[in-house]
C-alpha cells in the first residue's frame, strides 16, 4: 500500500511539472481504486474465513455430544 501511496503521489508531482497542454488521469481515482480493492479483498477473505469456523464447528462431533447432552429429556 505504501508503494502504491508512493507512485500515486510521484505521479501528482510529475503532473504539476508538465505542461498545462496535456491532462492526465486523475491519481486520486487510482488511489480509490486501489482502495476499495483492498477492502473488497479483505471482506472476501474475512467471509471464507467465517464460512471455514462455522463448517468447522457444525461438522465437529463433539457439538452433537453437547447438544444431546443439553436437550432437555422427554417426559
Amino acid at each position: 500500500m505504501a508503494a502504491v501511496l508512493i507512485h500515486i503521489k510521484s505521479k501528482m508531482l510529475l503532473r504539476a511539472t508538465r505542461s498545462r497542454h496535456r491532462r492526465a488521469g486523475n491519481p486520486r481515482s487510482e488511489l480509490a481504486t486501489v482502495c476499495l480493492n483492498t477492502k473488497s479483498s479483505s471482506r472476501r477473505q474475512m467471509l471464507l474465513q467465517k464460512q471455514q469456523i462455522e463448517e468447522a464447528v457444525l461438522s465437529n462431533p463433539a457439538l452433537h455430544e453437547f447438544i444431546d447432552a443439553e436437550a432437555p429429556s422427554p417426559k
